[in-house]
Formats: structure tokens, C-alpha cells, sequence
């Protein structure tokens, strides 16, 4: 659901509170229109305000003066203990509440520990120490404010709590969320449901019967908005439980209602009102009479727009009503505001019924110019006569010059038309060298604002390390955020380039950090690039491993050089199945054909050999002659 800043009006119309999207809290004097406190929270970047709630005014009874006990470390004054007590309660995102004086101009006190979402709604017990939230956590917290504990805690529905509302009587609470149920704060049970909205109920309001109504009646009237829906419903709520659960009436509006109050007379002679300001600047203002169930819905009695008058030519334009508020008093004024938070304008108007569309002409507070007095002005311009030089600093001098030379124009080049001029300041022809630059950071912001991929795409791809610092460095902040997400969603598509990604996302990190501390959800954008890094790690033991073993093995194939062996042939095959001549011709095959020197020592050779087997035979055929001859001398 789309948020709207928090603004509400004091319950006597006297200030209208109103909290910034950066978190800032802006009071604002109804009757003047100065603003007369700002207070800016520690945790106003990572926990902004989401709903602010006004502790009625009251003044205590009188007592007899006895000695007052020191109070503790962290308590305040409740509505008993104080003469007058202004306060505002304000609901933050991060889920606590925070208790802001502004009769002391500070914080008095905050409360955590309730709720751990945004908180939605807050209803304040003046008649008790008790303080009513709901959060997007689906419970409900009954606070104690002199402690800032949490008395009661509570599932209001199963989805977010959008609002609550306290009943007159203080006995009974009223939730929204899908539909709206009505609790017993006592027992905190739950005693009624009501269905009548197709979508989120997002305001609730109880009508206070008045003295002559409530004495006649046992029930009361409760008030409901949704996102989305043009009808506000009216629901009638016992004390007993009945079976009934359908609105006894409706207001019709034009678009959906974005703040609303009522006004119930005090004599039944009189109407009620009720003023419905809409999202698109329109306020509606409503007549009714708590008389019973109503079957066609409402219609508007006054609608009231403002615009500009449209002078000198220009085209009226339509001036937002962004505040509304009923004036109890005899002349039933209206107290409205409208242009925007910057410049508000504060405006009181009397209710008529004469007409039933009313515009108002007025001048827009964003483009009105405040005077102001040339004599109090600390600007003084200087008196000059003559001519002047003009002193820059150093560095915005060009590198080729160190002197900044003004050239007066002679009284032809005077005469020249813009056209002549310019192309005679092109004398000097193109330079060669081309234009460089370090930095593509306002090219990149045009990607991102206007969605072009393709530009995107050429900037993150093409930059190198030097650029993509000097980018980062230079981008505005508000694109930080858009270009994380840009980059987790190209990592998870195409992560064979991810190794450039990468280093735009070291370099956000290094620099930005600062800036993303403030955004918790970021967490969530960064998940995607958290899974592909853990999926990619989760390898890398395992391939490093198999990597080192690979390279051991091919390291002991040829130590000496420390090179791979491969494609070698075996210079011969011998194969048992194959017969002698295959062998022989294989021999014959690696024996050299040619005729060499080889042959010829080949042939001596053998010749030797048989002239040396000669001669060892002749000396053994001599031996054994003469051992014959000794045999026979014996």
C-alpha cells in the first residue's frame, strides 16, 4: 500500500504536526501560518514516522497540595500529574514509539519492544495511562506511557493492522485491517466483526454522540475509509452484541479519501458535518443526522476546489486541499490548508450551502516570491567604475594559458549577426586531439532514469576499473539504490560477464556505504547476488584441488624439461600371430636400401673372421699332436 505522509491537526485547530519523508517533525501555527518547531529524531533516516497521534488537552481537578516523590529514571508525566499536557505520539518504521513535548520542545520519551514492523495507527487514552498501536505485524500493543512498557499485547488479524479506534465509552477497541473488529480491552476478546470494504480499511473514526444523544441512546457511530474505495461507510455499534454487521450508511466521494474529520452538533436542530479532503486536492463537505440506517449514499453538500486565477496568458492550474479541519464554534468555519509542505498556506472559511461547487482563486505558494527589504539585506553589490579584471582560482584556468584575457570587440565584429560570429570563433579549425574523459556518471544516470537497457548495458560492459570508480564516485545518491538492483539482475542473467559486474558492485560498496546503512530492505535487493557468489564459491575448494593434482601428474610425465609428452610413434610393432617372412620383411624394411661405406667394412670383417677361426684351428691341431707324442713316450 502506498504510504501518505502522516499530518494531523491539533484537536483545537490551533497546530498542524506534520512529519517529513526524511523523518523531520514540523509544527505549524494555524492562525499565522510560521512554523514554530522543527525536531529531527536521531534515527530519522532509518526510522521515519508513520502515523502521528495528538494526547487530547485536559486539565487536571484540583488537589490538595501533598509532597511529590521523586520520579524514576525514564517517567514521565501523565495527564494527572499535569496541569496541561500537549504531546504528540509518533509511530516509526522500525516499530517503536515516540513521546514529543511541545510545551518542552524535545523528546520525552520512547518506547520499544512492542512491535517489530512499521507502526500503522495510534489511539491515545486520556482517561487512563494507556497508549493503543497496531503495526504491520499483525498485533495490537496497549502501552503504558509513565512506565514506556507494554501492558497487553494482542493478534489483532492475519494480516496487517492498519488502524485502531477507542470507543466513548474507553471499554471497547475497534481494529481494521481487512475488516473491522471490535475488541473488549478488559478481556481482549474479540466481540464483533464488520464486513463492508472489497479492500484494506485504513481509517477509522468514532463519532462522540453528544450529551442529549447519548442519554437517549447505548450505541455509537464509527467512521471507515479504504484504499481505493470512494465510499467512507458509517457503521452503528452497540454495547450488546447484536447480529448485524452491515453499514447503516455511506459518503460518496469523487476519488479515493485521503484525510477526514467530522463535527457533530451539539442539538439534534443542527447537523452534523463531516470533511473529506480527497487525493486528488478536492474537499467534499457532508450533512448528516445520526437518525437510523440510510440506504442511498450521501452526497457532498459543498465541494470546494482552489486553482490559480491564470494572468498574463497562462493556463489556471488546480491547487491541492493536502489538510481539512472542523472548527467546533458558533460559525462553523473551516479551517483548510493547501500547496504542498514546503510554503503551506492556512486558510479559514466560513460554511455556506448556497452553492454547491465553490472555487477558490488563489495564488500558488510554491512560485510566490517573498519580499525582501534592500535595506536589511547583508548582500552589498560593489560600486565599480571603469574596467575591471576579474580574479578565478587556478584551476578553472585552461592548461595551455595561465592569464585570462578578456578581447574587446571592434566596432565591425559589433555589427555582426550571431551566425557571422559564430563561424568566424571556429577560426582556428578542430583540434586533434580527441575530447577525453574519466567518468560516465551522467550517462549512466540517463540510463536508469529513462529504463534504457541498451545504454545501461554499454556503460556497465565498456568501462574499465579507472572509469568505474571515477563513476561511482560521481553518481548521485539517489541512484545508488536503482543501479544495485540493475546489477544483482544482470548477474543472475548473464553470469558469464559477471567478473565485470562485480567490480561495480566492490566499487558501490567502497564508497557508498555510508548511504546504504540507511536502507534495511537493501538486504533483500542483494540476496540474488549472495546466492550466485555462494554457489560459486562452493566449487572452488573442489576445482582448486582437482587443479593442483592435474598438475602434479603432468609435472612427473617429463621432469627434465617440465613439458607434456605426447604425439610419439613407436619406431617398431612386433606381433606374435605374424609369420617369419612377415618378419623378415619387416627387418627388410628398416635395413637402409642405398649402398654405403657400411657394406664394404661389413665384408672385411667377415673376411677376418675367417682368417683368424683358421689359425686357432692350426694351433689346436698342434697341441693335441704333442700330447700324443708325451702319451706315447710314457
Amino acid at each position: 500500500m502506498e504510504v501518505v505522509d502522516p499530518r494531523v491537526f491539533s484537536p483545537s485547530g490551533e497546530y498542524l504536526a506534520y512529519s517529513s519523508p526524511d523523518g523531520r517533525l514540523k509544527l505549524w501555527e494555524t492562525s499565522t501560518g510560521t512554523l514554530q518547531q522543527e525536531y529531527t529524531p536521531a534515527s530519522h533516516l532509518s526510522a521515519t514516522c508513520t502515523c502521528i497521534c495528538w494526547c487530547p488537552t485536559r486539565h487536571a481537578k484540583e488537589k490538595p497540595v501533598r509532597r511529590k516523590k521523586k520520579k524514576e529514571a525514564g517517567e514521565i508525566d501523565t495527564p494527572e500529574s499535569s496541569e496541561r499536557v500537549e504531546m504528540i505520539a509518533m509511530g516509526t518504521k522500525s516499530g517503536a514509539v515516540i513521546l514529543y513535548s511541545i510545551i518542552e520542545a524535545d523528546l520525552k520519551t520512547k518506547m520499544d519492544g512492542g512491535h517489530s514492523d512499521a507502526v500503522n495507527c495510534l489511539a491515545w487514552d486520556n482517561m487512563s495511562d494507556s497508549l493503543f498501536s497496531c503495526s504491520n505485524d499483525k498485533y495490537i500493543v496497549q502501552w503504558s506511557i509513565s512506565s514506556g512498557k507494554v501492558l497487553h499485547k494482542w493478534k489483532g488479524d492475519k494480516s496487517a493492522v492498519y488502524s485502531v479506534c477507542l470507543s466513548p465509552d474507553r471499554k471497547q477497541l475497534l481494529s481494521a485491517s481487512r475488516c473491522i473488529k471490535l475488541w473488549d480491552i478488559d478481556t481482549r476478546s474479540l466481540l464483533k466483526v464488520f464486513i463492508g470494504h472489497s479492500s484494506e480499511v485504513v481509517c477509522l473514526r468514532c463519532i462522540t454522540p453528544s450529551a442529549a444523544q447519548e442519554s437517549k441512546k447505548d450505541g455509537y457511530y464509527v467512521l471507515s475509509s479504504a484504499a481505493g474505495d470512494r465510499l467512507i461507510n458509517a457503521w452503528y455499534v452497540k454495547s450488546a452484541v447484536e447480529t448485524d454487521k452491515n453499514a447503516v450508511a455511506s459518503f460518496s466521494v469523487t476519488d479515493e479519501p485521503e484525510q477526514l474529520h467530522h463535527c457533530i452538533s451539539q442539538s439534534n436542530r443542527h447537523p452534523g458535518l463531516l470533511a473529506v479532503a480527497t487525493r486528488q486536492g478536492k474537499l467534499h463537505v457532508f450533512e448528516y443526522q445520526l437518525n437510523g440506517r440510510c440506504k442511498k449514499p450521501l452526497q457532498p453538500k459543498l465541494t470546494l476546489h482552489i486553482a490559480t486565477s491564470g494572468d498574463s496568458g497562462e493556463t489556471p492550474k488546480p491547487i491541492s486541499v493536502i489538510g481539512v479541519h472542523l472548527l467546533n464554534d458558533r460559525q462553523q468555519n473551516i479551517l483548510i490548508v493547501y500547496g504542498d509542505f514546503t510554503r503551506p498556506k492556512f486558510e479559514r472559511l466560513p460554511y455556506s450551502t448556497t452553492e454547491n461547487e465553490v472555487c477558490l482563486i488563489r495564488s500558488d505558494p510554491k512560485t510566490v516570491n517573498r519580499k525582501v527589504d534592500k535595506s536589511i539585506t547583508k548582500v552589498k553589490m560593489p560600486c565599480t567604475s571603469g574596467e575591471v579584471t576579474h580574479l578565478v582560482p587556478s584551476h578553472t584556468l585552461p592548461k595551455h594559458s595561465n592569464v585570462v584575457k578578456k578581447r574587446k570587440l571592434s566596432t565591425s565584429e559589433a555589427d555582426e549577426s550571431l551566425a557571422e560570429r559564430l563561424k568566424s570563433a571556429s577560426v582556428n579549425g578542430p583540434t586533434s586531439e580527441v575530447p577525453r574523459t574519466d567518468t560516465m556518471a551522467v550517462l549512466l544516470t540517463q540510463g536508469l532514469q529513462s529504463q534504457d537497457m541498451s545504454m545501461i548495458d554499454k556503460v556497465l560492459t565498456e568501462a574499465t576499473a579507472n572509469v568505474i570508480d571515477n563513476t561511482v564516485r560521481r553518481l548521485p545518491v539517489q541512484a545508488v539504490v536503482p543501479l544495485v538492483q540493475v546489477l544483482a539482475l544482470r548477474m543472475s542473467a548473464a553470469p558469464n560477464i559477471a567478473q565485470t559486474y562485480i567490480q561495480w558492485v566492490k566499487s558501490i560498496l567502497s564508497t557508498h556505504t555510508s548511504f546504504l546503512m540507511t536502507f534495511p530492505e537493501l538486504i533483500e535487493k542483494l540476496s540474488v547476488i549472495y546466492q550466485i557468489m555462494d554457489a560459486r564459491l562452493m566449487m572452488f575448494t573442489r576445482m582448486s584441488r582437482l587443479k593442483g593434482k592435474l598438475d602434479l601428474i603432468f609435472s612427473q610425465v617429463n621432469p627434465v624439461e617440465g613439458k607434456r609428452v605426447t604425439d610419439q610413434a613407436a619406431m617398431l610393432v612386433y606381433q606374435e600371430e605374424s609369420s617369419d617372412d612377415d618378419v623378415d620383411s619387416d627387418l627388410g624394411d628398416l635395413m637402409p636400401t642405398s649402398h654405403s661405406e657400411s657394406e664394404d667394412n661389413w665384408e672385411n670383417l667377415s673376411e677376418e673372421m675367417d682368417v683368424e677361426e683358421v689359425e686357432e684351428n692350426q694351433d689346436s691341431e698342434e697341441d693335441e699332436v704333442v700330447t700324443t707324442k708325451k702319451k706315447r713316450k710314457k
